[in-house]
Parts: structure tokens; C-alpha cells; sequence
């Protein structure tokens, strides 16, 4: 009896500090951030728990908060948006259904608020810090999943909790150059935008001046994991992240000359192949992998307007210019680019700016794109323009490049509809405001 009194007094013990770390929301975001990428319906649930518990500890910040302004004039011409589209101003596209303008929303000004309560959360340069190591550690699964995938041939989909979670892992044919490494998520481009978001990570934890021994040989491992993982999901958006956010991490000096030197080369580069076709394919084969030829070949640098992407972005933009203050709503795109005649059907406009002008109107594309550049301008002056030098600063350099290729490589291409990126993008954008608002009274 004495026996059982104990183990239940352990257990009593026990219970109640989960409790307590249950109800403490930085623990809770930490958690949800270790689950996003494996298991993002758990960590969307821990999420909304911390985001709940820190309205209540600090529900008079919010409006005082000026950071959010912008967003809640945001948010409200995405409503006026949705509500005109579906009422008054309905539009007669055939086979779009009105319902998709709400659920879209979702995509927007949830998030809006999950960035005011995400500062509260990562508040410090220690705080973020952390939550870039369990970033790391979290993003274990993706290596397990794309390297089992390509070299040992195991395909999903892999099904957990009735489907609550789901590893794609697809079949993949790398002889096709369009091929490439999706791991867990559905397409090799979410891949490649997970990867350009924690290869800065890597490179700043990397750098600890305190890393030694077998913890430092383990890095040096999962950096070298990550450069494969890159190169195998054989996404343009990533290897161009990849280059420019290395160079982010190592110096921003240098990082200007090698863009300066980069956009020369291009430029020789292009001008040889225009008049001296021959010799640049000399160049190429000696210097260049076929897989890069491959992927690259089919820009259409000599009539840009053949490039796929180009034509989507010309249709795209001709119909915003038709409904420029309230859109079509969201998922209206190929309806729209159907009915144009096009042979093609693309999914959405393969940029987000054109994508949200497409869907809400131009004004709420423009608050965000002012929103977002802003961000990264103010933080840029406060982490880059100092003379400090220190693992910190390096992880601040870390959110900032991880922050800036995730924003321009949604200028090509859309990921964020994928809710493991979009979460991101606001817990990077929440910690630059963190950022700028240190010593500052906002």
C-alpha cells in the first residue's frame, strides 16, 4: 500500500508539471515548431493553443501594437473582397465556386494574427535562437524521407492517425529532368523552399565559436545532407536561395560583389550564346553539369515571352487589370486561364503577388508586398549594419537570409499555400519585428 501511495504521489507530481508546461505558450510554440514539418496538423493545434493562452496574458498589446495596422487594413479589404464577390459583384466563371473566396481567407488573416502573437513569443535574440535548433532538429524527417525516396526507392503515401498526417514521398524518375526530390511534401518545390529556409540555420550553427568535437562532426553531416537534399530536389528556386543566403550568412559584402559578379557572368554569358552559339556550348559541357543545361535550357532567353512562366505571368496580369480593386476570388485562376483558349492548365499564377491581386485585388497584393519589404529593410539596417561579430548576430543573419529567400522565391512560384511554409514565413516575419522593436518603444 505504502508502495502504491508513492508511485501515485510520482505520478500526481508528474501530471501536474505537464500541466504546467502545457499552459506555458513558449513551450507550446516550441513544440508545434519540432511537429511542423512531420506533423503539421499537431503542430497547427499547438500552435492555436499558444496563440490562445497569449491573447489572454497580452490582450491590451495587440492594438497598440503598430505593426498590425497594415495587416488589419489588410484584412478588411480581403473581406469587402470576398463579401462583393459573392453577393453583388458576382462573377460568371464556369466551374468556380463562390465558397473557395472564404476558405482562401484562411490563408491570410489567420496567419495575420498568429504574427502578433508569434513576438510575444520570440522576443530575444536567445529566443530565437532556440527556436532555430529545434527548426534544425525538426527538419530531421525530411532527410529520412527524400534520401529513402530516391536512393532506396521507398514510395508513399505514408498514412498516419486516419490520414491526420501524410508523407507523399511519390515515385520519382531522376532520368526525367524534372524530376527531383519531393520527400514528405507532394512537389520537389516545397521541398526546395523548406530547404532554403533551414540552410542558413545550418551555416549560422555552423559557425558556433563553442561548437567542438562530435556535436561539430554531426553539423558538418547534416550540412553536407543539405546540400545534397538541394541539389536532389533539382528546384531553381533553391539552388539560387542556396547561393544567395550563404553569402548572406558568410558576409554581406561579399554577398553584393558575387551578386555584381554573378549578374556579369549572365550577362557574357547570354552574349555568347546569342552570337557565338557554338562556343557556349563548348563552355557549357566542360564547366557546367548536364542536369544544370537541363533544367536551364528552357528559359527562352531569346524570346522571353515563350517561357511558360512569362505567358502565365502576361495572362495573369491581363486579369487583374479586368477586376483591379476586387479580383476574381481565390481559386479563380485557371477558370480564368482555361477560358483564355490555353491548351496548358496551371494551378495558380506562380507568383504570390500576382496571385493575391488575382484573387483579392491589387490594393491588398501592395499592402503586403509594402509590408513585407519594409520588414526585411528595417531588420536588414539592425542586424547587418554592426560591427558586433558573435554566434548570435550569425543566427540573426541566419532569420534574415532564411526570411528574404523564402519572400523572393515566392515571386516565381507559390509555395505558401502549403501551411508548413506559410506558418514560417509569418514566425520568420514575427521574429524581424521582434528584431526591430528591441530597445524601441512600439
Amino acid at each position: 500500500m505504502k508502495f502504491l501511495n508513492t508511485n501515485l504521489k510520482i505520478i500526481r507530481k508528474l501530471l501536474f508539471k505537464l500541466f504546467l508546461y502545457f499552459r506555458n505558450p513558449v513551450f507550446l510554440f516550441k513544440l508545434g515548431i519540432f511537429f511542423l514539418l512531420s506533423a503539421p496538423v499537431i503542430a497547427c493545434f499547438l500552435f492555436l493553443l499558444a496563440i490562445v493562452i497569449t491573447s489572454f496574458i497580452e490582450k491590451d498589446d495587440f492594438f497598440k501594437n503598430k505593426f498590425n495596422y497594415p495587416l488589419l487594413v489588410c484584412s478588411l479589404i480581403l473581406l469587402v473582397s470576398a463579401i462583393l464577390n459573392t453577393t453583388i459583384f458576382k462573377t460568371n466563371l464556369i466551374g468556380w465556386e463562390q465558397y473557395l473566396t472564404w476558405i482562401g481567407l484562411a490563408n491570410w488573416i489567420p496567419l495575420f494574427y498568429s504574427y502578433w502573437a508569434f513576438q510575444k513569443l520570440i522576443p530575444t535574440c536567445k529566443a530565437r535562437e532556440k527556436i532555430i535548433k529545434i527548426f534544425l532538429i525538426g527538419s530531421i524527417p525530411l532527410f529520412i524521407s527524400g534520401f529513402s525516396q530516391v536512393w532506396f526507392n521507398w514510395h508513399g503515401p505514408f498514412r498516419f492517425l486516419n490520414s491526420l498526417i501524410v508523407w507523399y514521398q511519390r515515385p520519382i524518375d531522376l532520368n526525367h529532368p524534372y524530376n527531383g526530390m519531393t520527400s514528405l511534401f507532394s512537389n520537389q518545390n516545397y521541398a526546395g523552399a523548406w530547404l532554403i529556409i533551414i540552410w542558413p540555420m545550418f551555416l549560422a550553427s555552423l559557425f558556433q565559436k563553442k561548437l567542438v568535437g562530435f556535436k561539430k562532426l554531426i553539423l558538418i553531416m547534416m550540412v553536407f545532407a543539405s546540400l545534397v537534399a538541394i541539389y536532389l530536389t533539382r528546384s531553381r528556386s533553391a539552388w539560387f536561395g542556396t547561393l544567395i543566403s550563404t553569402q548572406l550568412v558568410i558576409n554581406k559584402t561579399l554577398s553584393i560583389y558575387s551578386f555584381i559578379i554573378f549578374i556579369f557572368l549572365a550577362i557574357v554569358l547570354i552574349t555568347i550564346n546569342q552570337f557565338f552559339p557554338n562556343i557556349f556550348y563548348g563552355i557549357s559541357k566542360i564547366f557546367i553539369p548536364q542536369i544544370f543545361l537541363t533544367k536551364f535550357s528552357d528559359l527562352g532567353l531569346e524570346n522571353l515571352s515563350s517561357y511558360p512562366r512569362i505567358f502565365i505571368w502576361q495572362s495573369s496580369m491581363k486579369f487583374i487589370s479586368e477586376r483591379p480593386l476586387l479580383g476574381w476570388g481565390a481559386g479563380s485562376f485557371p477558370i480564368l486561364f482555361e477560358n483564355q483558349g490555353s491548351k496548358e492548365s496551371y494551378a495558380h499564377t506562380h507568383s504570390l503577388i500576382l496571385e493575391l491581386a488575382n484573387s483579392y485585388g491589387i490594393l491588398a497584393s501592395l499592402i503586403i508586398v509594402f509590408f513585407v519589404v519594409y520588414i526585411l529593410f528595417k531588420s536588414f539596417k539592425k542586424i547587418f549594419i554592426s560591427q558586433q561579430n558573435n554566434d548570435l548576430l550569425n543566427f540573426e543573419k541566419a532569420w534574415w537570409a532564411s526570411s528574404f529567400v523564402l519572400s523572393i522565391s515566392q515571386l516565381v512560384d507559390i509555395q505558401y499555400y502549403d501551411i508548413r511554409v506559410s506558418i514560417t514565413f509569418w514566425i520568420l516575419l514575427a521574429g524581424l519585428t521582434s528584431k526591430i522593436k528591441e530597445n524601441q518603444k512600439i
